[in-house]
């Protein structure tokens, strides 16, 4: 289940091979708890911000869409909205971290859209169409 993959980040993440396919089962697995290692695995690499690890940044990505639950979706706006203040222009960031910190951009944009049907760009509005919609869905983002 979730718990056990989520155990196996930890030892294994030199292994970009090993860290994308324990990504992409926690996503397969719907289960909502699997957002919250997906989640921090995702926040602790944008902390991060090395270039290297965008595959593994992209991979979490997938995989909370992949799990289309309301705490995925939450964790999608979280890191979005951490991806735009990290790194950004004001902090150390140059060249490939950048372009890193647009692809992933990108990337959670799509995924948002992808999972919610709406057309934001800004973490901000995502925030809040989130934050006036939330209610009208369930855990699995069925409207109510």
């Amino acid at each position: 289940g979730a718990p056990a993959l989520a155990a196996a980040l930890k030892p294994d993440v030199d292994r970009p091979d090993v860290v994308a396919a324990v990504l992409a089962a926690l996503g397969g697995t719907g289960d909502p708890a699997a957002a919250k290692p997906l989640a921090d695995f995702l926040d602790d690499n944008i902390a991060k911000r090395e270039k290297e690890d965008l595959a593994s940044e992209v991979a979490a990505v997938g995989a909370l869409k992949q799990l289309h639950t309301k705490s995925a979706l939450e964790a999608l706006i979280e890191a979005h909205k951490k991806n735009q203040v990290v790194g950004g222009v004001k902090g150390k960031g140059q060249g490939g971290e950048r372009k890193g910190k647009q692809q992933l951009a990108k990337e959670l944009k799509k995924a948002l859209r992808d999972v919610t049907g709406q057309q934001f760009d800004g973490w901000q509005e995502w925030r809040d169409w989130w934050e006036d919609n939330a209610a009208r869905f369930d855990e699995q983002l069925n409207p109510k």
